[in-house]
């Protein structure tokens, strides 16, 4: 048998390994440049989708930014009153701040609920009148006007004690229909309650809206008792801005009694720098007020009679008592252009201004020329209770808590400490103090009927 065909000669066995050995060397070739050109197409792509991706966050972080800013000035040219572009808020941080108020309120929105049902109720009936008890749009001076809430289960031969309640709305906005389930709640609780409307920003600015909320009071003093309000036991209840209010007129009928030409012949005011500057201040805060509203100073001069009657209790609820500082507050949160506050004191760009129609600067006024015990002699009947919540992202708990000290340190009382009292609530917010007011079942009802007792 021949074998011939399987045996090769040395050189035809070099050839073929040389053959073998360039087609694996072509195949190693080709596979490393298939997974090198594999590698280079996959980090392209993968390049264009990071800079895809990346192009497209950037795409809609811009939108976002674009659309919170035309939010933002949008408001602002409903609400702000630009007078020049350079009012315009340009900073991208305010917009930021801005936004997450506005989100932070969007998401607040749920917590409503509960007055949607009780609200359309009481407001059908509202509109309609059909009500012997209520008595709407009762006008207490020449712009404005009450509605009273009479008990609806009245003792006999017995006037039942009344409330008097202020809304708040930053100064610039509000009604007293809005506050009708307060009336509701409090008049089947034996009290015959009036919610004021008055002149907010910007049909009027702090003077004339003090002087509102001091003609309503003296209007109920003096025919509440035709609707069967006791006009020795009234409550005059403020909440935020009207909080501000509530005590700004109360601190004036003191002030507008002083006699500053007393005052200024003092030997120690006249020695006291600080005491002159305290006096000067406080004649400016009276003049100030006297000076445009000749109604005003008429109402703070009343007859003997009315100056015998005192409140029987204030209740400031969330309240701002000093301008200049939540004007700061304000500006951290980004809404010191959007906010009426500022404007409604007078004048948006003046410290002087926010600092004349802050109570808690009344009172240190007050006690550097030591006339605090004119203050104190003022108080309700029963005091002076502050209520403010400690998760308030509107008005910070440090405004009632400083107020509370404020007043502590200078007023002599330390005998009768039930007529100041200080209650700083966990878990209550801005809003949730008029819940408990409306509502029977709100969480804070009970704090709420705490400090107003059914009177039956």
């Amino acid at each position: 048998m021949n074998n011939t065909n399987n045996h090769h000669t040395p050189r035809q066995q070099l050839q073929a390994a040389k053959e073998l050995t360039s087609e694996l060397l072509f195949q190693e070739t080709l596979l490393g440049s298939f997974i090198y050109y594999l590698s280079l197409i996959i980090f392209i792509l993968g390049l264009v989708t990071i800079l895809f991706l990346s192009g497209f966050i950037i795409t809609i972080i811009v939108l976002i930014i674009l659309w919170c800013s035309c939010l933002t000035y949008l408001f602002y040219f409903n609400y702000g009153e630009p007078s020049s572009f350079q009012d315009l808020p340009l900073d991208i941080k305010q917009i930021l701040r801005f936004i997450s108020v506005f989100m932070s309120t969007i998401y607040k929105l749920p917590s409503y609920a509960p007055l949607i049902i009780p609200y359309l109720s009481s407001s059908l009936n509202y509109r309609n009148s059909k009500d012997d008890n209520l008595f709407k749009d009762i006008k207490y001076n020449k712009f404005n006007n009450l509605d009273i809430y009479s008990t609806v289960k009245p003792l006999p031969n017995k006037l039942s004690a009344v409330i008097v309640f202020v809304y708040g709305g930053a100064w610039s906005s509000g009604d007293k229909s809005i506050y009708q389930l307060i009336g509701r709640k409090y008049q089947n609780m034996g009290y015959t309650v009036v919610i004021l409307n008055y002149s907010w920003y910007p049909k009027g600015t702090i003077e004339l809206m003090i002087s509102n909320i001091n003609d309503g009071v003296n209007w109920v003093r003096n025919n509440i008792h035709n609707f069967g309000g006791d006009p020795e036991q009234i409550t005059l209840i403020g909440h935020s801005a009207g909080a501000h209010l509530c005590l700004s007129v109360h601190l004036l009928k003191v002030i507008s009694r002083l006699d500053f030409d007393q005052l200024e012949q003092n030997p120690e005011v006249q020695a006291s720098g600080m005491k002159l500057s305290a006096l000067s201040n406080l004649k400016s805060v009276n003049l100030w007020l006297k000076k445009d509203f000749k109604q005003f100073q008429t109402i703070l001069e009343d007859s003997d009679e009315l100056e015998t009657i005192k409140l029987d209790k204030i209740i400031l609820i969330s309240g701002v008592y000093n301008i200049q500082n939540h004007f700061s507050f304000e500006s951290y949160r980004g809404i010191e252009f959007l906010s009426a506050m500022a404007r409604a004191m007078g004048n948006r760009n003046s410290t002087r201004s926010r600092i004349r129609a802050s109570p808690s600067a009344w009172l240190t006024w007050l006690g550097d020329l030591e006339l605090m015990n004119e203050v104190t002699e003022a108080l309700p009947n029963k005091g002076l209770t502050l209520l403010h919540g400690e998760q308030d992202a509107t008005v910070p708990y440090s405004s009632s808590e400083l107020l509370f000290y404020q007043l502590k340190r200078l007023m002599s009382i330390t005998d009768q400490e039930h007529l100041l009292q200080f209650y700083l609530t966990p878990e209550m917010d801005h809003t949730d103090p008029n819940f408990g007011l409306m509502l029977n079942n709100h969480k804070f009802s009970p704090l709420m009927e705490e400090l107003l007792p059914s009177k039956l």
